[in-house]
């Protein structure tokens, strides 16, 4: 009875959603590799009988049956509803169901695609996102759908596309998701364009051109602010929201999500690069930096600092709130992690340099009144850009230039170039010293001094 119960409802999903023709051959080819139902009320044999539908679906889906494992994903989690539940939304606040519903449902929509039939596929993403899913199952989740939404023939959506992507970006969705995140904008994108052609001809109300970069400007703005926002863990919103009231609305605190920052600067820069905004594009390929930075990517760091600063010379030395000492820091750590020890060691002194320049700069944010207002993202990189000039990021970098000259003389066979690198190296350490914000950060740079003093004796 719960089997042909279920077997109903996939039917009629299947042919609600979809022109599935009839495969007779399924009920032969799957059912006797499939256990025997469970007792009703047996939850626990309920869901290992679930569990088996989800294994021979992966094994269908493996052989290229995308229809006939879409029916057993299904069919595995029907058959549990109708034996373990008394009613279907009793399973959704059953935690222990959870992940294999979500990942069913998933892997489901999954097929769907496969089979190009993209409205059961967004259907079924969202039967999924019924249990809640957290993590990358939600990433994976909202990435089909937002495949559905794009792909479908007719009425795609590129715009609910790119809320899906962002949402996927946020729960950690990695390239793929920021991959199809710079397709989808570039979909809606030229979505209101053809809209803007079809309602006046290619012209404005008042009769002139469209410009196709009219609002780009105002994307990118928008995009690098929430790559920042998702890069320090704070909000991105143009106004000051008191914690009380966040609680009060039932809003998780912001987090920050070096990944998901990630995804905001790379579209960001392909919206800045394909309207011309030169200057755009470089302060996003500066975030870009500094989220893989954040995440450990330290080849795609180096090289990201590296193609910023370049920009930068060609356009007169504008940086971003964070400043280009920012930029030198993090470049230097990532050539450092890299073992490009010259590279490091030439970013880290030009960060010295301009550390000890770094003008005091009042950051603040426009809102939707007019108003200059100093939000929670404003004070968060105010407090960034103080650092980097503090005594403190000054020590740390001090500290990698002397461990970064050391490693340079041991490897050079000239002695009179190897003392020269030795005596930089005490330089910097010494500088270290006077840095110092605790008693065993100035022991630690003392002790350096004195082991390098002593190689240079033995020169």
């Amino acid at each position: 009875m719960a089997v042909a119960a279920a077997e109903a409802v996939v039917r009629r999903l299947l042919e609600e959603c979809a022109s599935f023709e009839p495969d007779d051959g399924y009920d032969e080819a799957v059912a006797g590799r499939l256990p025997a139902l469970p007792a009703r009320g047996d939850a626990a044999a309920a869901h290992s009988f679930s569990l088996a539908y989800k294994e021979v679906g992966n094994s269908l889906f493996s052989d290229g049956r995308f229809l006939w494992a879409l029916r057993t994903y299904l069919m595995g989690v029907h058959v549990l509803e109708c034996v373990a539940y008394d009613s279907p939304d009793l399973m959704l606040y059953d935690l222990s169901v959870r992940a294999f519903c979500v990942a069913s449902f998933s892997n489901a929509a999954l097929c769907a695609l496969r089979l190009e039939a993209h409205e059961l596929a967004a259907r079924l993403c969202d039967a999924g996102l019924r249990f809640r899913p957290e993590g990358q199952e939600l990433a994976k989740l909202l990435l089909r759908k937002a495949h559905s939404l794009l792909e479908r023939p007719r009425h795609a959506d590129a715009d609910a596309a790119v809320e899906c992507l962002r949402r996927a970006a946020a729960a950690g969705g990695g390239r793929p998701v920021a991959a199809l995140l710079l397709k989808a904008q570039q979909a809606a994108r030229e979505q209101r364009r053809a809209a803007e052609r079809a309602l006046f001809g290619g012209r404005g109300l008042g009769g002139a051109r469209l410009c196709a970069s009219s609002d780009a400007r105002h994307e990118v703005s928008e995009g690098t602010r929430r790559g920042y926002a998702a890069l320090l863990g704070t909000a991105a919103a143009r106004e000051f929201i008191p914690a009380e009231l966040r609680e009060a609305r039932g809003e998780a605190p912001p987090r920050a999500d070096a990944a998901a920052a990630r995804a905001h600067f790379c579209s960001a820069e392909a919206a800045a690069r394909e309207a011309g905004l030169q200057r755009e594009a470089a302060h996003a390929c500066f975030g870009k930096a500094a989220a893989a930075s954040g995440m450990g990517q330290w080849r795609e760091a180096a090289d990201e600092f590296g193609a910023y600063l370049a920009a930068r010379e060609a356009l007169g030395g504008d940086d971003p709130p964070l400043g280009v000492s920012y930029a030198r820091f993090h470049a230097g750590q990532a050539h450092a992690q890299l073992g490009e020890t010259a590279a490091a060691v030439e970013q880290l002194e030009a960060y010295l340099v301009e550390a000890g320049r770094l003008a005091e700069l009042k950051l603040r944010t426009v809102d939707s009144w007019g108003n200059e207002i100093f939000t929670e993202l404003d004070k968060e990189m105010q407090r960034q850009r103080q650092w980097m000039a503090c005594g403190r990021c000054k020590y740390s970098a001090y500290r990698m230039l002397a461990s970064l000259l050391v490693h340079r003389a041991e490897g050079e066979a000239e002695p009179r170039a190897r003392e020269q690198r030795l005596r930089r190296a005490l330089a910097h350490a010494e500088a270290a010293v006077g840095d110092a914000s605790s008693k065993e950060e100035r022991d630690d740079a003392t002790a350096e001094c004195e082991a390098i003093g002593r190689l240079l004796r033995a020169e």
